[in-house]
């Protein structure tokens, strides 16, 4: 089982080096840098899952480079070390989402523990994420099975990521018909401009969206990339993937300045994309269904009317033919009659 990645930051060598040595011990993948500067430049390399750094460093300090990762990887714990310990930057570090302190002096043990309560407490945080998120969309499965429309199927899933993660925006996004371009199918909080896209600009970062496979959270600077929606502070891109088949994508935000994403409004957006997936595809096929009917029954008609026209146009001078016939009849004798 691979563990939990951890990012290091500490300037004192012997300090860092006590670190590593104490939580690779656990088995965790774990890498170390000398500063905050340092620590934001692997943070955009790789992605981790705790971060633990001393407060007090030379150029960017460990609060800065928290506050910094945090942008484009809300979802990493912190544990600050510090020798420093003063009740306003015990403020600052929990306001920031620090986890845990570890005051100097400080044995290997300690530092092993923290980590340890760390990522328990992340592990907990995700699972209550799952059960929350769980458990309103349960009760939805049925009803989005039973909705055949696609227009009130898209306007129902958009109800409930409105409503369950408090988002600003949602937009639903199909691909439109064989071809492999994105349009919007559906939207909120959309502005109409944007809505009413021939051709989505963002290629590149909707693919990029939609090759992860799975709920991306985009923060900062990463929104501006997002044509439909540039003035949102955070959003999530959920694929829509139902037996393997990408069936377009869903993207949801929030605008008020320094808005994040939660694990339960990652969790619960990835649960409703699975099933609103399903539904879709499920609506697209009695779609397809009603239209092969409408088409059969265009074609009975056809036949038909087809039928009843080259009836009536073989009907018509047999008519005649018999009626003369009939007449002639009155008239012959002997053997002309018998003809």
């Amino acid at each position: 089982m691979v563990k939990e990645r951890i990012l290091i930051a500490e300037d004192e060598w012997f300090v860092r080096d006590i670190c590593v040595r104490a939580i690779a011990e656990d088995g965790y993948q774990v890498r170390a840098v000398a500063g905050g500067a340092e620590a934001i430049e692997a943070a955009r390399d790789q992605t981790y899952d705790l971060f633990l750094t001393d407060l007090r460093m030379p150029g960017v300090s460990g609060l800065d480079a928290y506050k910094a990762i945090r942008e484009f990887t809300p979802q990493i714990i912190g544990v600050a070390m510090t020798g420093y310990a003063t009740m306003e930057t015990a403020i600052q570090a929990l306001q920031l989402g620090f986890h845990d302190f570890i005051l100097k002096p400080f044995t290997p043990q300690d530092v092993r523990n923290a980590i340890a309560r760390a990522l328990e407490q992340r592990r907990l945080r995700e699972e209550n994420a799952r059960l929350r998120a769980l458990i309103p969309l349960y009760q939805l499965t049925h009803a989005f099975m039973t909705i055949t429309s696609l227009d009130e199927l898209l306007r129902r899933v958009m109800e409930v990521a409105q409503q369950e993660a408090a988002v600003d925006m949602v937009a639903i996004l199909l691909f439109a018909g064989q071809s492999q371009q994105l349009k919007v199918r559906a939207a909120a909080g959309l502005p109409e401009a944007a809505q009413q896209m021939a051709t989505i600009p963002d290629q590149e970062v909707l693919e990029r969206a939609l090759s992860a496979g799975q709920p991306l959270i985009w923060t900062g600077e990463q929104t501006a990339a997002f044509a439909l929606a540039s003035d949102v502070s955070a959003l999530i891109t959920v694929p829509l993937v139902t037996q393997g088949q990408l069936v377009g994508l869903m993207v949801v935000g929030k605008r008020a300045p320094g808005a994040l994403f939660t694990y339960g409004d990652m969790e619960l957006l990835s649960v409703l994309g699975t099933q609103a997936a399903v539904a879709i595809k499920n609506a697209q096929l009695f779609a397809e269904i009603q239209e092969a009917y409408r088409r059969v029954g265009e074609s009975d008609y056809l036949k038909s009317e087809f039928i009843a026209i080259a009836s009536h146009e073989l009907r018509t001078p047999l008519v005649s033919i018999l009626g003369y016939i009939e007449m002639l009849t009155y008239e012959a004798t002997g053997e002309a009659l018998e003809y």
